[in-house]
């Protein structure tokens, strides 16, 4: 992942502090695109990551890079729901999978998540604390392995404020 080239705005930042210092300054989003996608060390790209919005660059971040870092940084800013799931089922790093539940609110998604025994334990408890629906809730109780229903329980009882 060469820096040099990517962009003719980019020629010329070889040194870490120059881009770094080009990150936190631009407000340009291909620079930050280019710098995002390509900038041969992580910490650069996960700072460009922050500043962008387009969900197609976050999307093309959050399932290739080689870092759980900077795909963190950009499953946070995710809004498609679809993807966002498939990431939670496809992502090998948990952190990355936790913060894409944080971002997936369509409870047909969540349940699935929830149901999913493939998916690590520590995601699926946060699916459901994710989930707001009681009618799903109870569906799923039964459903689930028996780690998993007291965390259902306890989630049905706070909706209803006990």
């Amino acid at each position: 992942m060469a820096t040099t080239g990517i962009n003719s705005n980019l020629e010329g930042m070889d040194s870490l502090e120059c881009r770094r210092e080009l990150v936190q300054k631009t407000k340009d989003p291909q620079i930050l695109a280019d710098l995002a996608l390509n900038d041969e060390f992580w910490e650069i790209r996960r700072e460009a990551t922050s500043k962008i919005s387009n969900q197609k660059i976050l999307e093309k971040i959050a399932s290739t890079d080689e870092f759980w870092q900077v795909r963190f940084e950009a499953v946070s800013k995710i809004k498609s729901q679809e993807f966002l799931a498939k990431i939670i089922k496809s992502d090998n790093q948990v952190w990355v999978c936790k913060e894409a539940v944080c971002n997936l609110y369509d409870s047909d998604l969540l349940s699935d998540i929830i149901l999913d025994k493939e998916i690590d334990m520590s995601v699926r408890t946060k699916a459901i604390k994710q989930l707001n629906e009681l009618d799903v809730l109870t569906s799923l109780r039964p459903k689930v392995e028996s780690e998993l229903q007291p965390n259902i329980l306890q989630r049905i009882r706070e909706i209803q404020g006990y």
